[in-house]
């Protein structure tokens, strides 16, 4: 038997070539320890108008986020009339958020969750797979589950030009899930499970056999405690990796900043989301205002570039409030923020207020595309408040990008020569990029 996973192109991202589809190395690798007399191959191109790559395959995953699901919709319609007889899997976030509009699309088998078990046993034939099945690894095993083969996808993988810094870099996970409770998000209240230790090391090991100078570590949080991280990063610091991770500002202190910066991060990434004491409680955050300023301030105490993650519209947002997210911008030197105006996912406890119809003071006009970032750096906007409409949010989000000039919206100004000399002149080392797009 063959099986191809393919990574679903995002056409409406300027590139979708910055962080490698991770999810699918996982189930490769998965399928070869379960089901070894599976061949399995992975794409991230195909040709609409030409589906000849698909026919020597028996089964095909197709790994999905929302913002994908009508690229993914006329994949699987272009498959299943050329190929009627080809096994046809979906799976990823938007499987597992969106089952109720999925379902009634013609796959054969809609993998809700990890994925790693339940795809082996489609292949096998095992009876007890359902045609929409759910699977959440528990951390025992997800600790015992086998590492990515980056070695044998690096012609795959050289696809992906990720920099971090100037650095020729790459990305891996030491874990997934979130045990916060933010309103907004689609991970909240999830169980954190850790990779292996001994998994970790090979992984590092592989990404410096590579030639990479660089990892993300894409954990949705990685620095959330300290003594959990200290193995990891003392196996960091001994690579000579430097690395960016994701960090929570109510778990940030003085002491972490100097850990992270000990083990070779030069860049961290939080969710300021608001300057807004008021915003910061009605999405549940679990920070303070002044926590978000003392993040930066550790963390920039060691040398550490600070990207902050901001979102305007959410319940109750107004004018006063935006204003004091832009305090935050001027006073509290971060390097860098991605602004986007709040979508609400499915999964989420803020849309599902909505869907209920007892959310307060936020207004949803459309499930619109689903992505926080398109090309030029645009971003749709599908919700309003009381105070402000959907166009006043788009524009205040345009103003505050443009007034600031963040590196990472610099794709929107590529012709502006003063933007770029502004930039520039303020930290001519640092150039980020491939955050705009993402969907988290």
């Amino acid at each position: 038997m063959k099986l191809l996973l393919v990574s679903c192109r995002s056409p409406f991202l300027e590139s979708d070539r910055i962080y490698p589809p991770l999810g699918l190395l996982y189930l490769k690798s998965a399928m070869a320890r379960f089901a070894p007399d599976v061949e399995v191959d992975i794409i991230d191109d195909y040709d609409h108008d030409d589906v000849s790559i698909f026919e020597s395959y028996d089964f095909i995953g197709v790994s999905i986020m929302t913002p994908q699901r009508e690229e993914a919709s006329r994949l699987l319609k272009i498959i299943k009339k050329t190929y009627p007889d080809k096994i046809v899997i979906g799976g990823g976030p938007h499987v597992l958020h969106y089952i109720d509009d999925i379902q009634n699309e013609p796959w054969d088998y809609l993998v809700r969750g990890d994925g790693e078990r339940l795809l082996p046993k489609i292949l096998l034939g095992e009876n007890e797979v359902s045609r929409i099945s759910y699977e959440f690894i528990s951390r025992a095993d997800l600790a015992d589950m086998p590492k990515p083969d980056r070695l044998g996808e690096q012609e795959f993988l050289r696809n992906y030009k990720y920099r971090l810094g100037n650095l020729n870099a790459t990305t891996m996970l030491t874990g997934r899930g979130c045990p916060m409770n933010c309103k907004f998000c689609e991970d909240a209240r999830t169980l954190t499970r850790w990779t292996s230790i001994e998994n970790t090391i090979s992984e590092l090991e592989d990404i410096l056999t590579m030639g990479y100078e660089g990892v993300y570590l894409f954990d949705d949080l990685f620095a959330i405690n300290l003594k959990k991280c200290q193995p990891y990063l003392d196996l960091l610091k001994k690579s000579g990796l430097k690395f960016r991770c994701n960090v929570h500002a109510k778990f940030m202190t003085d002491e972490f900043a100097a850990a992270l910066a000990d083990a070779g991060c030069i860049e961290v990434a939080f969710g300021a989301e608001s300057g807004s004491q008021e915003m910061l409680d009605r999405m549940d955050k679990k920070t303070s205002v002044q926590q978000n300023y003392d993040c930066v301030t550790h963390c920039k105490k060691y040398g550490i570039t600070v990207k902050a993650f901001l979102m305007i519209g959410l319940p109750g947002e107004t004018r006063e409030t935006v204003a004091e997210t832009e305090k935050f911008i001027l006073k509290s030197g971060v390097d860098d923020a991605q602004i986007a105006v709040y979508y609400p996912y499915k999964g989420t406890q803020f849309r599902q207020e909505m869907d209920d119809g007892v959310a307060e003071d936020l207004y949803f006009e459309g499930e619109g595309l689903g992505a926080y970032g398109t090309k030029d750096a645009s971003n749709e906007v599908v919700v309003r408040t009381d105070a402000l409409t959907s166009q006043e949010l788009l524009e205040i989000r345009d103003d505050l990008i443009r007034k600031y000039k963040f590196a990472t919206h610099t794709t929107r100004h590529e012709d502006d020569d003063k933007f770029f000399d502004t930039h520039l002149k303020d930290n001519p080392e640092y150039t980020a990029g491939g955050d705009i797009g993402c969907n988290t």
